[in-house]
């Protein structure tokens, strides 16, 4: 049991701690100092999540009020990474802390694979370091200045600086003290720009609040979510949840500065995948809470904000909606409970269909911006019963044309279409737009009337001029009385030209078309791609004549046979190319590289294997590839 153990000071590491224990006590050897702090002398030194807390608790003196809890929350890095993992890893997470083993902790709060990368030399704040001195006697470790991508002292906007005590040293059980020994204060050898310093200074920020807040654990596909309902906003995502993503990353790449993102390691990448791109995809994976953190500040402007509001995102408001039908006794009051949302195509706003129970369905461009939003009206798809009653009830007054528009909030040529519409049809129009039940004979015969009386009035129109006048009788027959349908609409008599096709021109075209698309897939940069027959229709934007006519196109048919690669073929034409790739690295050349940057999976051929062997042996050896001449 220790005699002794200094008082933390505020956001002090432990490790700093254990340090600071280390040089009060006079000893020198590191072995000797986790000897006393955790009874044997095997322990190593970890500055972020440090494990075999239980142990080190039964060390202290009588006395000392420490809890496991309070040393992980307030005196580790776990915090920073804890808001951002699934509930279920915190608590594996906290108990491989507080246990004698603690095997697999980086791997549990997923250091070990990030691609953010801890800094190797422990920093500090060259003004906290002096108010340290004054304050306390002595300068400490602060956790905030070790976090991977801060480079911004939170209190005092300076630049951090290294020390020269590593974090991995050489002797794994040595504590290094925050001593002028270490921490020679030096001009800063790196200038950002105004913006870049902003950025940094804010992001440093975030960290310092997400370390000082104790936050609720959530699922990962909470954050994403989260994120898709603020892209809904931004337009950069439909409705259902579908992300814009070329919009998104170049709209995020111009809110960060490149200074910012890269001291961040978080740079986008130009071309294939990123990690942007799949932070807001289906969550297979926990990301670096630097990049959450990145996120966070370009949707929401602030973690606080994002933490502390969950409003879901309503593009048109909450329901009950207004209902818009001029007809009905319930105009202008909120009595509509449902809502559909799609997105526009041109402009991706969202779009609010909305239904009322009077069968008034209309709909809008939103997202609503103010109150006076709710009352427009971008199209209107249903009329409804209740206004076609209105409708023929007003006319049969002998009201105008015009009047009747005013009284119903239409424009006058739509009163004048749907009177003239419905005159000598009434019977038919009110079956047309009740709710109909596939099988009802009723609604079977009103249909089947409604498309014979077109024909009899109209019998110089076809089939599709029908079909405008009447689509609703159209598509119920076409869905549930098709043979029908097709026996009693107007049969048309087309002439048609026996045009003569020049296939001899036509297949010298298609062959220089084909010919170049191949010569541009061979010659693109990054990953090759697969040469077949539907790739190369694509393409060269002649699929239908390759599937359909290619027998008339000898040239061409050759030619198709003789560059399309099997996918043997096209396995060892990856092969060749991460081998070059390798190479350029300056890398050595083993097969677990070749298979991983091929794309190979297991289980792959023997010619494969035969393949990978020859050219670990020869680099040099090039596919014979086919003649794509």
């Amino acid at each position: 049991m220790l005699g002794f153990f200094p008082t933390p000071y505020p956001d002090e590491l432990l490790y700093s701690l254990m340090a600071r224990y280390k040089i009060r006590s006079g000893i020198i050897s590191p072995k000797a100092t986790v000897g006393d702090l955790f009874g044997s002398k095997k322990h190593r030194s970890i500055l972020d999540v440090p494990t075999n807390l239980s142990t080190f608790l039964q060390q202290l003196p009588m006395g000392a009020e420490y809890v496991a809890d309070e040393i992980i929350f307030k005196h580790t890095l776990f915090p920073f990474f804890a808001p951002f993992l699934p509930p279920g890893r915190i608590q594996h997470a906290i108990t491989a802390m507080i246990s004698n083993g603690g095997r697999g902790i980086h791997n549990t709060i997923g250091v070990t694979a990030s691609k953010v990368k801890a800094p190797k030399f422990l920093r500090f704040c060259p003004q906290c370091f002096v108010d340290d001195e004054q304050t306390f006697g002595e300068a400490y470790w602060h956790r905030v200045h070790q976090i991977p991508g801060i480079v911004v002292c939170p209190l005092h906007v300076m630049l951090l600086q290294d020390s020269l005590a590593p974090i991995h040293d050489i002797n794994p059980h040595n504590y290094h003290a925050c001593t002028s020994e270490v921490c020679s204060i030096k001009p800063n050898a790196v200038v950002y720009s105004p913006k870049a310093m902003q950025e940094l200074s804010q992001l440093s920020k975030d960290v310092a609040w997400v370390m000082n807040t104790k936050l609720t654990s959530r699922e990962l596909s909470w954050f994403k979510e989260r994120y898709i309902e603020v892209l809904m906003q931004k337009g950069f995502a439909t409705p259902k949840g579908r992300v814009f993503q070329n919009d998104f990353l170049l709209d995020f790449s111009n809110y960060y500065s490149d200074e910012c993102l890269r001291q961040a390691q978080s740079l986008i990448k130009s071309n294939g995948t990123n990690w942007l791109s799949n932070i807001v995809r289906y969550p297979r994976k926990a990301f670096h809470p630097i990049r959450h953190l990145l996120v966070i500040r370009y949707l929401f402007g602030s973690v606080e904000r994002f933490f502390t509001s969950t409003k879901p995102y309503q593009p048109f408001g909450n329901a009950p909606w207004l209902c818009l039908n001029g007809a009905a006794d319930h105009y202008l009051q909120p009595v509509v409970h449902k809502c559909q949302i799609t997105y526009c195509k041109d402009t991706k706003k969202p779009v609010g269909t909305f239904l009322c129970d009077c069968g008034f369905v209309y709909s809008r461009r939103g997202p609503d911006v103010c109150e006076s939003d709710r009352f427009k009206i971008g199209r209107i798809k249903e009329f409804g019963q209740v206004w076609h009653n209105k409708l023929l009830e007003l006319h049969s007054r002998g009201m105008s044309f015009r009047q009747i528009a005013r009284t119903l909030k239409v424009d006058t040529n739509t009163a004048i279409k749907y009177i003239r519409l419905t005159k000598g049809n009434n019977s038919m129009l009110e079956s047309l737009n009740n709710t109909v039940t596939i099988g009802d004979e009723t609604v079977r015969a009103t249909h089947r009337a409604i498309w014979l009386h077109e024909q009899t009035t109209k019998p110089s129109l076809t089939k599709t001029q029908i079909r405008r006048i009447i689509p609703k009788s159209y598509i119920w027959l076409y869905r549930h009385d098709r043979e029908w349908l097709n026996e009693n609409s107007p049969i048309t008599n087309r002439k048609h030209k026996n045009r003569l096709v020049n296939w001899n021109q036509r297949d010298r075209l298609a062959y220089s078309k084909i010919r170049s698309v191949v010569s541009k897939l061979l010659a693109m940069d990054g990953k090759p791609i697969r040469i077949t027959k539907t790739k190369i229709g694509k393409l060269s934007g002649m699929l239908s004549w390759i599937e359909k006519k290619l027998s008339k196109m000898p040239m061409t048919e050759k030619y198709i046979k003789l560059v399309t690669e099997s996918v043997q073929e096209f396995q060892m034409r990856r092969i060749s190319w991460g081998v070059k790739c390798i190479l350029e690295k300056n890398e050595i050349l083993v097969k677990w590289k070749i298979e991983r940057i091929a794309g190979l999976r297991k289980g792959y051929s023997e010619q494969i294997e035969k393949y990978i062997e020859k050219v670990l042996i020869c680099p040099g050896l090039n596919v014979k590839c086919k003649n794509f001449e």
